[in-house]
């Protein structure tokens, strides 16, 4: 055989081993996360309030598929292997409804996308500017709010909060623990207002 020809051999199987490695390193399986309500029952009920939870606005760079890190000189890390199940934007609504109607004792909170009564006697409108975790190993909640009736003209997000919490390491198991304890404090925050504002009001 021709030296060139050999030669030419040769890189083609490197090539191929190459790219095999590749497909190898790239067929590592996802992991898929859900946040869920982790509120325990309430032991006293209030007035049984209809609430309507959201729309809960939040950066594009959030409501990706991928689990979020946000490093110390502003990189933001996408983790491909470490997954939401559904989009941040429809699971958190759901996930604070879900807290609330534990906290408050009512069955009638429900998150805006499953809507089915116009009459409503609060709303929660949100802008979540963070929810992420940093290089640090804290996982951060950041978000302004606000509880208002729907008869009021304009939500003035009234509220400006920000949790924080041990991201538990490398385990993303941990990891979305703290997140779903995070929109428990938060939900605890909102059910703190609607039972302030149903004593207040006659």
């Amino acid at each position: 055989m021709h030296p060139f020809q050999r030669t030419n051999s040769g890189l083609l199987l490197l090539f191929l081993l190459l790219s095999l490695g590749g497909c190898v390193r790239d067929t590592k399986p996802a992991n898929f996360f859900l946040l869920g309500p982790t509120a325990p029952p309430a032991t006293q009920r209030t007035q049984d309030p209809i609430v309507l939870v959201g729309p809960i606005a939040m950066p594009h760079h959030l409501d990706r598929p991928q689990i979020v890190t946000r490093h110390a000189s502003g990189r933001i890390q996408f983790d491909e292997f470490a997954r939401w199940a559904e989009p941040l934007r429809q699971t958190v609504p759901s996930v604070v409804a879900g807290n609330l109607s534990q906290l408050v004792g009512s069955e009638r909170i429900v998150p805006y996308l499953n809507i089915k009564t116009t009459e409503i006697d609060y709303r929660v409108v949100a802008i979540i500017s963070r929810f992420d975790v940093d290089d640090s190993g804290q996982v951060l909640l950041d978000v302004k709010w606000s509880l208002a009736r729907p008869s009021e003209e304009t939500h003035m997000f009234a509220r400006q909060s920000t949790y924080r919490g041990d991201a538990g390491g490398d385990n993303k198991e941990k990891l979305v623990a703290a997140m779903n304890s995070l929109l428990l404090r938060w939900s605890e925050d909102i059910a703190d207002e609607i039972r302030r504002r149903q004593s207040s009001e006659p």
